[in-house]
């Protein structure tokens, strides 16, 4: 998986140069890309970003907590032990240091290639050694990552007023269908081929109503840039496209710059206008919504804006939406509960637990965050009928990944069983992946087929729910 992230950079670099790759060269030097996703890599240059920004005066603009906080998440995912896996971080500064590199290798393609050898083919050839593109006055300048680093951490504290109103609510066809991808917005190879695959099944469902739901995250950070390049560029769904409509639940990654992107840009896209409120250009749009016929109704709900809560009045928007006898559908981007998982937070659940009627348990849940494909049915906790995780779309997942044995104690509220998972694989550098994929549901009156395929559009499971 990690070469395909250098694919997308040598792809850039043959596009500047004009010519086919060359033939492939010895080994690799910088592996630049590759290792924005390396924790090891990652706390080397942030030893380097705040070595050098204290050194020079009026520097070190990022708070000494901020740099705390994403130490401590590099050593846990570096120490003995510790399984080699991409890192996709759960701080704010460690996001936004791996969009920081991103950009600046991507934005500088052109000026990296001038000192550039020629002839060799693969990346850490084709750009200047680590050293290089690292040094002072360089491409990327730890003192100029620095400043990026601060001026997302300040983006993130500077978030936009949670816009605290649901979207107005769609008509929802009896036989509708709807497709649903989670952690999508990587613009790895799997996932842009999990789009086409997901195209194939809008054009065969022309002439019913159709709607493509993405569970959350762009990564790294939510930047508009991210999702420019790694969202809109690959979305299944035309930027002309009207038939269709489109959703996108908030995430903790569309938060790590403050929501900025995702509020700003990305639900103001015409194919997003669910999520409008009045006038889109003076006024925010909504992050939680509702589709609604006469036998069910999918509750779309933001758990990113508060990190695995519900911001503002949603608690009791859902109370009031499950009084209408509706069955109901919830969709956020966090998980209520894991097989896998030792700590889920239980803010979001147990706010939504609450609004459930006691004499009427919750139909389904459906969320990401976890780069899995799982289901839990058959009443996994009391209050919910059906669960289940589609967060495999688009970060890889390395195999095997068996859940937990148990919960820690009988009552744990954040453990449910399994009741079964995606486990396709694809090999790469040395291990087993989890696949990409994605789900169709298919509605017919009550009852609801959800179909599970992966990246090449092979059905891996299916389930009803009647």
């Amino acid at each position: 998986m990690f070469d395909q992230l250098q694919e997308r950079l040598e792809a850039a670099l043959e596009r500047i140069r004009g010519k086919q790759p060359p033939p492939a060269a010895g080994p690799a030097s910088g592996r630049i890309i590759r290792n924005v996703m390396d924790a090891s890599f990652l706390r080397d240059q942030l030893d380097t970003i705040r070595a050098q920004a204290a050194a020079q005066p009026g520097a070190n603009r990022l708070a000494p907590a901020a740099y705390d906080a994403a130490y401590e998440e590099l050593n846990a995912a570096t120490a003995p032990g510790a399984p080699r896996v991409p890192f996709m971080p759960r701080t704010a500064t460690n996001s936004i240091l791996q969009s920081a590199l991103t950009e600046c290798i991507e934005s500088r393609a052109g000026q990296l290639l001038t000192a550039a050898p020629d002839g060799v083919g693969r990346l850490a050839h084709a750009v200047l050694s680590d050293v290089e593109i690292f040094r002072r006055f360089g491409p990327c300048d730890p003192l100029w990552i620095e400043t990026k680093l601060a001026e997302g951490v300040a983006m993130f504290g500077r978030r936009p007023a949670f816009p605290d109103s649901p979207a107005p609510t769609v008509p929802l066809a009896d036989d509708a269908r709807v497709v649903i991808v989670g952690d999508w917005g990587t613009g790895l190879p799997g996932a842009v081929q999990v789009a086409t695959e997901i195209g194939k099944w809008i054009e065969a469902g022309r002439g019913r109503e159709q709607h493509v739901i993405h569970l959350g995250d762009v990564y790294y950070s939510g930047w508009r840039e991210e999702y420019e390049s790694r969202f809109l560029r690959h979305w299944p769904v035309g930027a002309d496209e009207r038939e269709v409509l489109c959703w996108s639940l908030n995430g903790n990654h569309d938060m790590y710059s403050g929501g900025h992107g995702y509020f700003g840009f990305l639900l103001h896209d015409p194919r997003f206008r669910g999520h409008w409120r009045g006038d889109p250009d003076n006024q925010t749009p909504s992050s939680y919504f509702s589709l609604e016929n006469d036998h069910w109704q999918i509750l779309g709900l933001d758990s990113g804006y508060l990190d695995h809560d519900l911001a503002g009045a949603q608690q009791q928007w859902l109370a009031d939406k499950l009084r209408a006898g509706r069955r109901t559908m919830l969709l956020s981007h966090h998980q209520p509960f894991s097989a896998y998982e030792s700590s889920v937070s239980q803010s979001m659940t147990n706010k939504v637990r609450a609004a459930v009627p006691a004499d009427r348990p919750l139909d389904a849940w459906i969320w990401g965050h976890e780069h899995r494909c799982t289901v839990y049915a058959n009443r996994p906790v009391p209050w919910l009928q059906f669960g289940s995780c589609i967060g495999h779309g688009g970060v890889p997942q390395v195999l095997p990944d068996p859940p937990l044995p148990g919960p820690a104690a009988p009552d744990d509220p954040g453990y449910a069983p399994l009741t079964w998972a995606y486990s396709g694989s694809a090999p790469a550098d040395g291990n087993e992946w989890l696949r990409f994929g994605f789900a169709v549901l298919d509605f017919s009156g009550a009852s609801v087929s959800i179909a599970y395929l992966d990246e090449d559009n092979v059905q891996a499971h299916r389930v009803t729910l009647p």
